[in-house]
């Protein structure tokens, strides 16, 4: 009973969260900023959870099948591993593609769209914990997700509201922040209950973040130097698949043996 009521308390706070900023956006400022506001978060959420969503359910699952709390723990890390290896260059691919969607897609109608998309897509950094309600749950620690989520509730909102009187950019640029001490607070109880170093949580994002920023270069190079800031189709098709490519290939160099262990374990950690 007590599990299933820090449960259903972490999921009201969730959904006040994740609801909170569609109502302030639409009661503070005009319709126009809603739906630009609504059509860039709908497009960045959607990625992200074609992603995530199918793996949340599995990792849980999986991860209440282990007996012992080291195993539960390594498995966590692991399947952070992976999730960082996508979380990272999604974010600057859809960075990249965002004044292709305002620009090409969309047309002038939708001018700043880009804006919001590039700011939601940073935002989208939290995704790096989106296992650790699974993780503690299958601990038997549901009020440890229930702490973290009320936190995350009462920072967020006075900062939100605080912000949306200055207008969209400033609220988004609130959301970034948030996101940020989201990461701080989701980080102090990961290590509290992993009993871990910072270095050694830091080191899992290392390696996909210095390819990252590899691609995030070889994209500014693709759209300034290369297209000329073109927005055509050929130019999108580019922008999508080269920086990718590149990702992939700087994180294959800095370390290979680590490279093809995530390729193993993407295809079979959740299978076997």
């Amino acid at each position: 009973m007590q599990f299933g009521g820090y449960v259903t308390i972490t999921l009201l706070l969730n959904w006040m969260l994740t609801q909170f900023d569609n109502f302030l956006v639409g009661k503070w400022l005009a319709i126009r900023d809603l739906g630009i506001y609504n059509t860039a978060l709908t497009l960045v959420t959607r990625v992200f959870l074609f992603l995530i969503f199918p793996i949340l359910p599995v990792y849980y699952a999986r991860s209440c099948q282990f007996t012992s709390r080291n195993d539960k723990i390594d498995f966590y890390l692991n399947a952070k591993r992976i999730l960082s290896f996508f979380v990272f260059p999604l974010i600057v691919l859809l960075v990249n593609i965002s004044p292709f969607v305002e620009i090409l897609i969309l047309g002038a109608k939708w001018k700043d769209i880009s804006f919001a998309i590039t700011y939601l897509s940073l935002a989208g950094l939290i995704h790096l914990w989106a296992l650790i309600s699974g993780f503690f749950k299958s601990l038997g620690k549901p009020n440890i997700d229930t702490k973290i989520t009320f936190i995350n509730v009462l920072i967020s909102l006075p900062i939100w509201l605080f912000a949306i009187q200055y207008g969209l950019k400033f609220f988004l640029i609130s959301r970034l922040l948030t996101t940020f001490v989201f990461a701080v607070v989701n980080t102090y109880f990961e290590i509290k209950e992993i009993k871990v170093g910072i270095l050694e949580i830091m080191m899992i994002y290392s390696k996909p973040l210095f390819a990252t920023l590899v691609m995030a270069v070889c994209g500014i190079i693709c759209t300034k130097l290369l297209f000329l800031n073109r927005y055509d189709l050929i130019s999108l098709l580019c922008i999508v698949f080269v920086p990718f490519v590149v990702y992939l290939l700087s994180y294959y160099f800095i370390d290979r043996k680590t490279f093809l262990q995530l390729k193993d374990k993407v295809l079979n950690i959740f299978t076997n």
